[in-house]
């Protein structure tokens, strides 16, 4: 036992400067390995915490932002849907307008084809109306005034820009007509002068020749005269089927198809040239 050397213990209450400060030394070492552990714990836990934090709170921000689509989505879908029953309203009112507006042309169309047909012209304009076109015959040419005035099947009118080839016609018929007639009045004389020689000549004569000389001169000439009516006759049958071919003609010849304006010169209503008609099945002509 050493004397004078204080020792201190734990157990037994001695004190020990060396011991001591060994013990003091450890204690304080322990003490910080603690208080590091405890500061890493709990700076661990606070890590975890801010971790989980985080992670609630992107969570929250998903399922609002999921949210938020699903309303937006279905904010669409229900404009979607007015704007698809608006467009189909939309078209169906536009069709129906539509209808009405060709319900409207047609009667307006068959409204101004009535006022048309039963117009009247009333004063004298140059321009011509849109009245519908007409069959109408040229019978004859009556007078020029810068339009032909016409005898026609629908009385007397005048015809602008009628075709010099229909007056031609009706020239060339006209003069076979005055041909014809003349001819038949001629030959019609002929016969009776050739009748009458042939009655009033001698068949035959007796007696002095110079009698007989001239009574046979009479017998001839009445011969020859009745020979030149037959031939003259029968020139004049030829001539009159001429005559009806050229006139057989005449409908293709002379029809063409007008219109009426509003002209009129001289009490004549003035029609338009727009065609040759030709001839056409019986009864065609208005």
């Amino acid at each position: 036992m050493n004397i004078g050397k204080p020792q201190f213990s734990l157990a037994t209450g001695t004190s020990n400067p060396k011991v001591l400060t060994t013990t003091v030394i450890l204690l304080g070492i322990g003490l910080l390995c603690v208080s590091t552990i405890l500061a890493f714990v709990l700076g661990k836990n606070h890590q975890t915490g801010d971790a989980a934090n985080d992670g609630r709170a992107a969570l929250a921000a998903s399922q609002l932002a999921q949210v938020a689509n699903e309303a937006d989505t279905k904010l669409l879908q229900e404009q979607l849907k007015e704007l698809t029953e608006s467009l189909t309203n939309s078209i169906a009112e536009l069709k129906a307008a539509r209808e009405k507006l060709q319900t409207y042309e047609i009667a307006e169309q068959d409204r101004q084809g009535s006022a048309l047909a039963t117009k009247q012209p009333t004063r004298v304009e140059p321009q011509t109306t849109l009245a519908p076109r007409r069959r109408i015959q040229v019978y004859e040419i009556l007078a020029d005034f810068g339009f032909k005035k016409c005898s026609t099947q629908i009385g007397t009118i005048g015809i602008r820009n009628l075709p010099q080839e229909i007056g031609q016609y009706l020239g060339k018929v006209r003069q076979m007509r005055t041909e014809y007639a003349r001819f038949a009045d001629a030959v019609e004389q002929q016969d009776r002068d050739a009748r009458l020689a042939n009655a009033t000549a001698l068949t035959s004569a007796g007696g002095n020749a110079l009698y007989v000389g001239a009574a046979m001169a009479e017998r001839r000439e009445a011969n020859v005269m009745m020979e030149n009516v037959r031939d003259a006759k029968v020139a004049l049958v030829k001539y009159k089927a001429s005559l009806t071919s050229w006139e057989n003609v005449a409908e293709e010849q002379t029809t063409i198809f007008a219109v009426q304006t509003s002209q009129i010169y001289g009490g004549v209503q003035v029609w338009q040239f727009t065609g040759m008609a030709g001839k056409s099945a019986e009864g065609s002509n208005q």
